[in-house]
């Protein structure tokens, strides 16, 4: 295993500020407290006068201070433990801190991390902290700023699996993979995390997962980009990783890469799990997988993208349930010699030159079940590009749909298994209520299937639903 070469070098200056909040934040009990700048100079000689189950207590202000080494077992905070207490500002000199074979005793809490370069070593990487076999706890720190070859952030690397809650990534660059995070065969979990800002001049402009099962919920991915032209994941990228996220957004990310994976790019063989997920206003498809990537989607929201919500290329099996596809500058689903299947999602108001809502390129076989398809701006419900195409629908429900319903490649399944082709009443589609209304031939009690089709059970009665059109839900995304 390859490691960079640790330098340490002395403190340039510390300006103080006081930080006016609680001076005690809670650490570990039984140890010493080790105060900086009052006792050690600098955070890197508190850290090295700790010894397992220490507190270093670092003072408001800023610390020109860079390749910082953290020890295991020792507790590292600012004396607020939060990220506006104290920057560590490394001045494009080193990375900012490194990490190696930590337990889950150790914790960096409550600091802003800028200004990192990664200049030394082999691999230039992990410009704010880099994690070699590290479980640490790291909680209210903000990465800002830094730039690497890879993993401008936060680079996981040999197994490591921190825990990061309530921290942020804004501004932070790679020149090649993972603008803000960089896994490499680890598994962070991270909790109510932002990502904001970042780019790469590869994949993943947040995000990059290789081989790595990272875990994600309640994360925000705001403004995220990737300029790499063929792979994409303008906020997260996998390559054989099966990451899982939920209750996680993706908004106004973007892919240069034929805009497939503005939001989640599934490069190879990767399964993420995506649980309450929504991908709104990115710029490109939405979410893409591609070469034998299996993701599985349930109860996600793909909306106002500006390509299809959801491109499946390539031997990709997605499987989605409960899923909402509405106002889309493109198809809600791209099938390119794909086979996702989709159960129980409502599909309402996409547009795109010919499948307003499902398009089927080459030989792809796409099953839906319990489906709503309706009110698409542009083109069919359904459209082959190839005769090799076989779409298959079970209890569907296609209807008002600009270019037709059961038109095309679909034709012959009206009537069958259960389709039709009925005004699904919705409550209230031009706010983005796609719930039913109570006389909604959708419910249980009005199809002959007797189950529920589309995403989303009754949501008002009978009197307080109006006669759904084309027109309103066109007006919904002027």
């Amino acid at each position: 295993m390859n490691r960079l070469p640790l330098v340490l070098v002395p403190l340039l200056a510390v300006i103080l500020t006081g930080c006016g909040k609680d001076d005690n934040p809670a650490g570990p009990s039984g140890g010493r407290t080790i105060h900086v700048p009052s006792e050690e100079p600098t955070i890197q000689a508190g850290i090295d006068a700790a010894l397992p189950g220490d507190t270093v207590l670092v003072a408001g202000g800023t610390y020109y201070e860079h390749d910082i080494w953290m020890k295991s077992g020792v507790y590292l905070t600012s004396e607020t433990g939060q990220a506006d207490c104290v920057t560590v500002d490394a001045q494009g000199e080193g990375r900012v801190f490194g990490i190696s074979d930590a337990d889950s005793t150790t914790s960096i809490v409550g600091f802003t991390i800028t200004g990192g370069g990664a200049v030394l070593g082999p691999l230039p990487s992990g410009a704010g902290m880099t994690c070699w076999n590290s479980s640490l706890e790291v909680t209210a720190c903000a990465f800002v700023n830094n730039e690497a070859r890879l993993a401008g952030g936060l680079l996981c690397f040999d197994g490591s699996s921190p825990v990061l809650t309530d921290c942020t990534f804004e501004g932070n660059q790679a020149d090649e993979n993972g603008g803000a995070l960089y896994c490499n065969e680890s598994s962070p979990t991270l909790t109510n995390c932002k990502f904001e800002g970042n780019q790469s001049d590869g994949s993943g402009g947040a995000v990059y997962c290789n081989e790595s099962s990272p875990t994600f919920t309640n994360c925000t991915f705001e403004g995220n980009q990737d300029t790499y032209v063929s792979r994409g994941g303008g906020a997260m990228a996998c390559w054989e990783s099966s990451p899982t996220l939920t209750n996680c957004t993706f908004v106004e990310n973007g892919a240069d890469s034929r805009g497939f994976g503005a939001g989640l790019a599934c490069l190879v063989s990767s399964s993420p799990v995506l649980v309450g997920c929504t991908f709104s206003e990115n710029n490109g498809s939405a979410m893409s997988c591609d070469l034998y990537s299996y993701p599985t989607l349930v109860d996600c929201v793909f909306s106002a993208n500006d390509g299809s919500g959801m491109f499946c290329g390539f031997d990709c099996s997605a499987s989605l349930t409960g899923c909402t596809f509405s106002g889309n500058h493109g198809a809600a689903m791209y099938c390119l010699s794909a086979s996702p299947t989709l159960t129980g999602c409502t599909l309402s108001g996409n547009q795109a030159a010919e499948g307003g809502a499902f398009v089927c390129a080459e030989d792809s076989t796409p099953t839906l079940a319990h489906c709503i398809i309706a009110f698409s701006q542009s083109g069919g419900a359904v459209y082959c590009e190839h005769e090799e195409s076989q779409p298959l629908l079970e209890c569907c429900d296609l209807y008002g749909n600009a270019g037709g319903d059961w038109v095309g490649c679909i034709a012959d399944q009206y009537g069958v298994d259960g389709n039709f082709s009925a005004d699904p009443l919705f409550c209230d589609a031009p706010t983005g209520d796609f719930t039913l209304a109570s006389n909604s031939p959708c419910l249980p009690g009005g199809n002959d299937c007797g189950e529920l089709i589309g995403a989303h059970g009754q949501g008002c009665e009978e009197s307080l639903v109006k006669a759904s059109s084309w027109g309103s839900i066109k007006a919904m995304h002027r």
